[in-house]
């Protein structure tokens, strides 16, 4: 093999690497995906001996309908008083996906100085739009988006920024819980690969993101 053949070789050998080195992390994530319809870790049914379509679950079929229109929907926001929502909201009082600072925070709206809050809401067909800023001189503004599905008032997506040390939470804990918060854990057949839940009886993904005091959680529609 002469000088000018092993130096062709050579080049090739480092496009190939630099070619996989660059497509790696997409492929794997991609494969995390589609493990999910036969990974390991599964979600225990809460119903016994029943078998639970999607179909039953309104919640489903609104979840399809709420996020398959939002990109189409414009979003105008009204501002109100957030102390009076904080109090009367429902869909607080059960948020057993929450660390409980957080919950505290939400549920206990008495203890806040409506000074430094607003509160600009956003109401559509089958869902609304909660947006809280908190603003003091100074500081970082607080964020915290919901979206909120009308009929049943569960959580289909949060999002809040620059509000809590979230350093020692789970993802995979806060994505299960939320699941079981939503009524969708009677499906039995959410299965977590290490990146987010899938259920192929619900054709959705429930993902979480944490990271530098921000939180998201929320539904994802294939």
């Amino acid at each position: 093999m002469n000088r000018t053949t092993k130096l062709l070789l050579s080049v090739i050998v480092v496009l190939v690497c630099a070619a996989a080195a660059a497509f790696a992390p997409a492929l794997i994530f991609d494969y995390m995906d589609t493990a999910l319809t036969s990974g390991p870790q599964k979600i225990n049914s809460s119903a016994q001996g029943v078998e639970v379509l999607a179909s039953d679950i309104p919640l489903t079929a609104d979840v399809k309908e709420i996020f398959g229109k939002q990109l189409d929907v414009e979003q105008n926001y009204e501002q109100q008083d957030v102390l009076s929502f904080l109090k009367t909201f429902n869909g607080f009082q059960d948020l057993i996906f929450l660390p409980q600072n957080i919950k505290d925070y939400l549920i206990k709206g008495e203890n806040l100085n409506s000074e430094y809050y607003s509160l600009f809401t956003s109401v559509q067909n089958k869902s609304s739009m909660y947006l809280i800023e908190h603003q003091k001189k100074d500081a970082l503004m607080k964020r915290l988006l919901l979206q909120v599905d009308n009929e049943s008032e569960k959580i289909v997506s949060l999002s809040m920024t620059h509000f809590f040390d979230l350093s020692s939470v789970s993802r995979q804990r806060i994505m299960s819980d939320y699941i079981t918060y939503l009524g969708l854990d009677i499906l039995g057949d959410w299965k977590y690969n290490g990146n987010r839940y899938y259920s192929k009886k619900a054709r959705f993904y429930v993902n979480a993101e944490i990271e530098d005091g921000s939180l998201y959680i929320g539904i994802e529609i294939i």
